[in-house]
């Protein structure tokens, strides 16, 4: 899911429209280093499009907040 959702509101959507015994089976948090491998073929384009300075600015700021969750639910 894409998107800006606390998790416990996730989980209590997918109850409201169904789902039982969902749970947190994972939960990761990505890095500067785990994004920038991420953005490797689009570096150089970001970069150009907004400059050096604003691109690094950009990356500190979802450095540590783009996180993937893995849950288990029964329907």
């Amino acid at each position: 899911m894409s998107g800006a959702t606390q998790l416990e509101n996730y989980l209590k959507i997918m109850q409201s429209v169904g789902f039982k015994n969902c749970k947190v089976m994972g939960f990761k948090t990505y890095t500067r280093e785990e994004l920038l491998s991420v953005l490797d073929l689009e570096t150089t384009a970001i970069k150009k499009g907004v400059g050096h300075f604003m691109f690094n600015r950009m990356l500190n700021a979802v450095s540590g907040n783009i996180h993937s969750v893995h849950l288990y639910a029964e329907k």
